[in-house]
């Protein structure tokens, strides 16, 4: 099985809707079901086209997927991770994932409370900002009016606002004021400064000594330095977030001349109250001015080195990396600002580095998860502090992030709901390899059959069906069971965002007190191991038919009643066979038959080898049909030449291909029909029920036989080591006949002959060769004796001038070339001084010599001896010095004996 998704990596459109398509191919060589399923993702966001695929061998089949995220889920990156099962041998799972990005989307609203004030040179107004996006902001504040002449002074002049904060600013908007006459009515608007193209600047402070502005005062309250204020700056956008007025009374109006001279009245009582509280004022003032001047300073260190600090950020409930949360560094003395920040990657790593010796203390936050100070803490109080020297590197700081606790509630609804009980549990496959993070996550049994996993909270259910889990660690994935005794058990998965609260989760209870019984056969009678499930909704039982005993019966207990069901029955090998049964309340129904069909074929068979019917190991078996081509080979242990071929497309003609190196192909056409058998138009030889015996002769002819020579007295014998040779021009091929044991002497045997016509000749030493012309075709095997003449030989007297014969003389037989240093052979004359030399190697030039045991070499004599001749050679000797006379009489070579006819066999 291979999977492939497309695309691996994808960003959200505006509607938060993308597709992902997954395709399944079937590697394998039978026919293959998979389930499909999305995981890390709840289980409403997604759609698949289709969840389970049958798919025939070396084909493949693309599943569309169309995942929709709701409006709000916080911008980055999310994995999900789409797992195919296989529902046929081998049972394989494979996981492909894909990441998904949330884009960014920035939406803040900004209210302004009061909208107009009335007050002279200067009105406070409260800005409040509330970030609605899914991504955190910051939000420099910026005022503007028509006339240019009004200030602004925001406290504070910049807000950072996670998704879904509020935060509220003060703003004091100043500007000219008239002596005389009517109000004046000034409109501004407030918004954010567009981002400043060159480096940002540090905001200049004003001093306590310098007026807010020309001509004007101290500031109002009492001397503390001046927060930024802007006069006029753009707005990132063409329009204000929101408009307000300020409305100024003159200074001296027809009131306020009227009231003069009471006013002069007062300014002595005035007097004396300024003068008590001017030294608590000035205090006050010198302690504030005191507190921004060191922060000043602090602020204005420039943070500069070369060490580094870094870690890694990862989950509480299955220790996966975080990314996308943001890491916040502190000076150890100072916790209100931090000195740098930075967020993790992808692998929940972060980095920051250029930092000079010093005490450190950081802390990470992200939406939806608590705020952490290394390692573990809430406070900065109870945080660790991380000291690092010039150049040191300290990279392994872990912080386990929790997410905020999620909550989940909705209803439980059937006919009777009170006493059930809900399980919140986490699954066997997103267990961590240390399930000892997850509270209570100790598997327990739940009432009415555990659900498998491991169970983290138990609810019972009232007779209203309501429930409410609360304080669940997130996010993560989790089944909701809710079980009864005599009810089907109800499942469903839920995947929690950190710190989210589900609502509106609707669990049905289904009453299980019905069964279905029966048997399922298939083409050859009750079949065992055969799935059979039973569907209504959303309720699934499954359980499978005996092998043994009753082999083929089934029963499915627990049912919904009231249903109606899908039965389907499936195995490998087979094609599904389904039903649809309808049960009543509390019925039980048996005696069902279920039949199930091949959906693919198989061929057996064995191979033998002629002419002994031995098993044929290691003979490739090629099956060629349509498009489909499978090979195998005959076994060599266990069944030898046995073979077995299954998953075979039916119903479909094929040629069954039988080769070996050694043999000749054999070519076998069969059909196999609806049924996975062979039709009755595959009655070829060797062919019974759905098995093929072959029988294959050898690819090369033997040729063998005895070597036999011609005796004296006209009777043959076998004689070993006689060459044996055969040649077609092309091929030779030599052996030389066995001289032992005795029972085998003569005997030869050429294997491995290629078909065609060869000269079959036979020599050896001392006698005349013989050849004859043989044809032989493969796997034939043909038997020939050839029958060799008498070999060479020589006899004679020796006798004295007299003509005497002259015994006990020794006679030695040189080759010319070796006299008279090594001899051939040698012999004592007899007492009539005759002596003889049998198979003498010839052609070949002889000296032949006769020695006396006193007196040494008495005389020689020499002949040229021809193949198989019979030579007569008579030795004269005298005292020496003596004269020898020979004469050699060369018998006539006998006929060659008739050569008895080539035989065949085989």
């Amino acid at each position: 099985m291979r999977v492939q998704v497309t695309p691996e990596r994808v960003e959200l459109s505006e509607d938060n809707a993308v597709e992902v398509f997954v395709t399944v191919h079937n590697t394998g060589s039978l026919i293959g079901g998979y389930h499909l399923r999305v995981l890390g993702a709840d289980p409403s966001w997604v759609v698949l086209e289709s969840e389970n695929l049958s798919l025939f061998p070396n084909t493949a089949q693309t599943v569309r997927a169309l995942i929709r995220i709701p409006q709000g889920v916080a911008a980055g990156e999310r994995r999900i991770a789409v797992q195919v099962r296989e529902l046929t041998p081998p049972q394989a799972i494979s996981i492909a994932e894909v990441e998904l990005v949330v884009p960014p989307s920035e939406t803040l609203k900004l209210t302004l409370t009061p909208m107009t004030v009335v007050g002279g040179s200067s009105g406070t107004f409260g800005v409040i900002l509330e970030n609605s996006g899914n991504t955190s902001i910051v939000a420099p504040l910026a005022g503007t009016d028509a006339e240019d002449v009004l200030r602004f002074r925001f406290v504070p002049p910049t807000l950072t606002l996670a998704p879904g904060d509020q935060a509220i600013a003060d703003l004091k908007v100043k500007g000219p004021r008239r002596w005389f006459g009517s109000p004046v009515v000034r409109a501004f608007g407030i918004g954010l400064q567009p981002p400043a193209e060159g480096p940002a600047e540090p905001p200049a402070t004003e001093p306590a000594t310098t007026p807010a502005h020309p001509g004007e005062g101290p500031p109002p309250d009492g001397g503390a330095p001046a927060t930024p204020t802007n006069t006029g700056k753009p707005l990132a956008s063409d329009e204000p977030l929101a408009t307000g007025t300020l409305l100024q009374k003159p200074r001296l109006s027809r009131g306020a001349l009227s009231l003069l001279s009471l006013l002069l009245a007062a300014t002595v009582f005035a007097t004396v109250i300024t003068i008590a509280f001017s030294a608590l004022v000035g205090q006050s003032a010198q302690d504030r001015n005191l507190a921004i001047q060191v922060a000043a300073a602090r602020n204005s260190v420039a943070i500069a080195g070369t060490s580094t600090l870094g870690g890694t950020v990862v989950l509480l409930t299955d220790g996966a990396p975080v990314a996308g949360v943001t890491v916040e560094l502190f000076d150890a003395a100072a916790t209100t600002t931090p000195v740098k920040q930075t967020a993790t990657g992808d692998d929940g790593t972060w980095k920051i580095d250029n930092l000079p010796s010093g005490s450190y203390l950081f802390r990470v936050n992200g939406a939806g998860f608590v705020q952490i100070w290394y390692p573990q803490a809430l406070a900065a109080s109870d945080a660790t502090v991380i000291t690092v020297q010039v150049g040191q590197q300290i990279t392994d700081l872990q912080v386990t992030l929790g997410g905020l606790p999620a909550s989940v509630s909705g209803q439980v609804v059937g006919t009777d709901v009170a006493g059930a009980v809900l399980t919140v549990q986490v699954p066997v496959e997103f267990l961590p390899p240390d399930p000892a993070d997850v509270a209570a996550a100790a598997a327990a049994p739940v009432a009415g059959g555990d659900p498998g996993g491991a169970v983290l909270k138990t609810v019972p259910i009232g007779s209203d069906g309501a429930f409410e889990v609360t304080d669940i660690p997130s996010p993560r994935i989790y089944d909701l069971v809710v079980t009864k005794p005599g009810f089907a058990p109800e499942k469903q998965r839920i995947d929690l965002a950190a710190g989210e609260s589900r609502t509106d989760v609707q669990l049905r209870l289904r009453t299980g007190d019905g069964l279905i019984s029966g048997t399922v056969s298939g083409p050859d009678g009750p079949l065992g191991g055969v799935v059979i499930t039973a569907t209504t909704g959303s309720n699934k039982v499954e359980t499978v038919s005996l092998t043994q005993g009753d082999v083929g019966s089934f029963t499915l207990r627990g049912l919904v009643t009231p249903a109606t069901y899908t039965v389907t029955a499936t195995s490998p090998g087979f094609t599904p066979q389904t039903s649809t049964l309808t049960l009543a309340d509390g019925q039980k129904l048996t005696g069902v038959q279920l039949t199930v069909a091949r959906s693919s074929g198989s061929l057996t068979g064995t191979v033998t080898t002629l002419p002994d019917n031995a098993p044929a190991a290691g003979v490739t078996v090629t099956i060629a049909g349509g498009a489909t081509t499978v090979q195998t080979v005959t076994q060599s242990t266990g069944t030898v030449g046995g073979w077995m071929i299954g998953g075979l497309p039916i119903p479909s003609t094929y040629t069954v291909t039988f080769s070996r190196a050694d043999l000749q192909s054999q070519t076998v056409a069969v059909t196999l029909d609806a049924a996975g058998n062979l039709s009755s138009g595959s009655a070829a030889s060797g062919v019974s029920g759905n098995s093929i015996a072959v029988a294959m002769t050898s690819a090369f002819a033997v040729i063998s036989g005895v070597v036999s020579q011609l005796e004296a007295d006209s009777s043959t014998q076998p004689v070993g080591e006689a060459l044996v040779s055969l040649s077609s021009g092309t091929d030779t091929y030599t052996v030389t006949s066995a001289s032992q044991p005795a029972d085998a002497v003569g005997s030869y045997l050429v294997a491995g002959v290629k078909p065609g016509s060869y000269t079959l000749a036979v020599s050896r030493r001392g006698t005349s060769p013989t050849s004859v012309i043989v044809s032989v075709v493969a796997g034939q095997a043909l038997t020939y004796y050839p029958v060799l003449i008498q070999p060479a030989s020589i006899a004679g007297t020796v006798t004295d001038r007299s003509g005497g014969t002259l015994g006990g003389l020794q006679v030695l037989l040189f080759k010319a070339s070796a006299y008279p240093t090594e001899s051939q052979q040698s012999t004592t004359t007899d007492a009539k001084g005759g002596y003889r030399f049998d198979e003498v190697d010839a052609p070949q030039a002889y000296v032949v010599e006769v020695r006396s045991a006193t007196a040494g070499a008495l005389g020689s004599a020499t002949l040229v001896l021809a193949a198989s001749q019979q030579a007569i050679l008579d030795i004269t000797v005298g005292p020496p010095p003596s004269t020898v006379t020979t004469t050699a009489v060369p018998a006539p070579n006998p006929a060659p004996p008739a050569v008895p006819p080539v035989g065949g066999g085989g």
